[in-house]
């Protein structure tokens, strides 16, 4: 559990960070989005345990993602289900959007806080902070990079800025 919500504080902070380089995205509101990104995750693995273990090893066994699997288990993959509970709970539609979609494969440009969310738990993924479960990492889907603006070259400092960061907000979220 301590390795989800690091990864999902993680994601959060990112998200945060990244906001701070993409005219027009709302700070606070990616944050939000990207510590809940996964809390469908979360109620699939405390609600159907011996399903989520299933799923575990048969998205292993396929070489599939476990978001690729789980609507043959659950019905909808844990963004979508996320989502859903967002709303739910009556969060807003835009941090229900942010949940939802952060494993879409975007054909063309998706909304600006949907990448940063979507960037962020790919970075988070590919640095290895945390895990929410996943095995592997997919690909990085461009059109959501792109929409984001930030120059290459400053992704190594923005990198080092979070790094710092993640690291204080982990030290505090477990003292």
């Amino acid at each position: 559990m301590q390795s989800f919500w690091r990864h999902s504080v993680a994601c959060g902070i990112t998200a945060k960070t990244l906001a701070t380089h993409v005219k027009g995205v709302v700070a606070e509101r990616v944050f939000i989005g990207g510590l809940l990104h996964d809390i469908g995750r979360l109620i699939f693995l405390n609600i159907y345990p011996d399903e989520f273990n299933s799923l575990l090893n048969k998205s292993q066994s396929l070489g599939l993602f476990l978001y690729q699997v789980e609507p043959k288990y659950f019905g909808y993959t844990h963004a979508q289900f996320g989502g859903l509970l967002a709303k739910t709970w009556n969060f807003s539609d835009r941090i229900s959007q942010l949940i939802h979609h952060h494993h879409d494969n975007f054909k063309t440009a998706p909304p600006k806080e949907v990448a940063v969310v979507y960037v962020s738990n790919w970075l988070v993924n590919a640095i290895g902070i945390g895990s929410s479960g996943e095995n592997g990492l997919p690909r990085l889907n461009m059109n959501a990079w792109k929409v984001l603006g930030i120059p290459e070259s400053l992704l190594q400092s923005i990198v080092k800025q979070i790094d710092r960061q993640i690291v204080e907000a982990v030290r505090f979220f477990y003292e």
